[in-house]
């Protein structure tokens, strides 16, 4: 059984390798190529991640309204523990981290950290990120431009995320420090890919699946692009980032619909 993550990831790092020239690189950074290929997708990881996995509910403001008080209670408890493993993965480093330290952090017993997360690796990365059914189903049900539905479709999710930006910024730290973690964290992310695409796909059955895997991949670099730079802003609102977003991927079609015309 403890073979089992190991392989995992080393799966998943072949994966990485391979699609190496598909990532967004960041421009400022100042490292090698290689290197920096490993540092920008865990930058895009992190911002998903935290987008999806280690969201931070704020004072006054509403849960969804299908949310039960058990339901809340639950999802608490969970991000406390998420953020314990982080405050003592980015202080100690994530291999001195164990079990029974994050649930000393988070103020409880090993048995209820067991209740959330079969073990550290889990609490690390949290939950897939899922869109939920009444943002999709309304999204499928559409008849508008799909680009603009899409995007509308993700501000409504980032509305229920309730992002948090030290929470970026400390995911950030860790990854850079421990680049070995980028598996963990691209598998997870890999299914929101995969929704968006079947979602695209259902909605213009007349695109292909790989255009629709495409887009949706693009449309997920997009939003990392964006929720990074609200994180690294003290003044952007979070309101702002599906349509920054979305920006960024019409100016790719912009400039491709030039060049089509230049080879016309």
């Amino acid at each position: 059984m403890a073979a089992e993550p190991k392989a995992r990831s080393a799966m998943a790092a072949r994966r990485i390798e391979s699609r190496k020239s598909d990532i967004v690189i960041f421009p400022s950074m100042k490292q090698p190529r290689a290197a920096r290929a490993g540092i920008a997708i865990s930058l895009h990881n992190s911002a998903l991640c935290a987008m999806f996995a280690f969201p931070e509910y704020r004072r006054n403001r509403p849960m969804p309204a299908r949310s039960t008080l058990r339901d809340r209670r639950r999802q608490q408890t969970a991000r406390e523990i998420q953020s314990a493993m982080l405050r003592l993965a980015v202080r100690d480093g994530y291999g001195a981290v164990t079990t029974e330290m994050i649930a000393t952090e988070a103020g409880i017993s090993p048995r209820t950290f067991f209740n959330y997360y079969p073990n550290k690796e889990a609490a690390l990365v949290g939950k897939s990120p899922e869109i939920g059914p009444d943002i999709t189903e309304s999204f499928r049900q559409g008849t508008g431009p799909l680009i603009k539905a899409l995007f509308e479709a993700l501000d409504r999710h980032l509305r229920d995320s309730y992002l948090n930006r030290d929470t970026i910024r400390m995911i950030d730290t860790l990854l850079e420090r421990s680049p070995e973690l980028v598996p963990q964290f691209y598998a997870s992310l890999q299914t929101l890919t995969a929704q968006l695409a079947e979602l695209i796909g259902q909605r213009q059955r007349a695109i292909g699946h790989h255009d629709a895997e495409l887009l949706a991949d693009m449309t997920t670099h997009a939003l990392a692009n964006a929720i990074r730079s609200w994180a690294q802003s003290e003044t952007m609102p979070e309101t702002d980032i599906a349509s920054h977003a979305r920006i960024q991927v019409e100016r790719i079609g912009a400039i491709i619909s030039d060049r089509q015309n230049e080879n016309a």
